[in-house]
């Protein structure tokens, strides 16, 4: 399928208990690992067309908030539009940059994923950016979790030369104030959890 079919798909009706068509991973488990609850906020970060943004705002409820951000625009409007059709209103939808400052406020976010957004080219150069702004928006006891594909598996879908190992983001990330509490093996991918430091 091409990029621009995509776009062009209707938004779908997602489910915890089944992966989605852009790569998501047993939500459930994901949700579960970062202790999502009911009242939280939630920030999908690089969220592309909001397969976990939707699940995500059913799992925090009306008094919980989800941000879904990507910095590619059509992405977005694809989130905006599914949002509406899943009457998510708790979901906010913002273009933005992963490599540069966050457009939210301090200590105003209990969870963030990061799924399948740290191998892209270039984004590894503003590493620097990215993970003090995410420490700086998580509150206190705030959890990080990233999904990367292995380094060894039988997926070809992500070339072994971009795919990223958790000892090496937990190396990368540590200095930025966290620290890893738990790898969980999804159907075809990692999920590394971590804990703001």
């Amino acid at each position: 399928m091409q990029w621009k079919e995509c776009f062009d798909l209707q938004p779908p009706r997602y489910r915890l208990d089944e992966a989605g068509s852009f790569g998501v991973q047993s939500p459930e488990l994901v949700f579960n690992a970062l202790e999502l609850g009911v009242g939280d906020s939630f920030l999908d970060a690089g969220c592309g067309p909001g397969e976990y943004s939707i699940l995500a705002a059913e799992r925090v409820g009306a008094g919980g908030r989800v941000i879904g951000l990507d910095r590619d625009g059509r992405m977005i409007e694809q989130l905006r539009q599914a949002s509406q059709a899943a009457g998510c209103p708790n979901i906010s939808s913002l273009v933005a940059d992963l490599g540069a400052s966050l457009p939210l406020a301090t200590s105003s976010i209990d969870a963030v994923l990061i799924s399948g957004v740290l191998h892209m080219p270039g984004l590894d150069e503003h590493w620097g950016v990215l993970f003090p702004e995410l420490h700086r928006v998580l509150r206190p006891d705030g959890r990080l979790g990233i999904i990367e594909s292995p380094k060894a598996d039988a997926d070809p879908a992500l070339p072994l030369h971009l795919r990223l190992t958790p000892a090496t983001i937990a190396a990368e990330i540590k200095p930025y104030g966290f620290q890893q509490i738990g790898l969980t093996k999804l159907s075809s991918r990692e999920l590394i959890l971590f804990t703001k430091g």
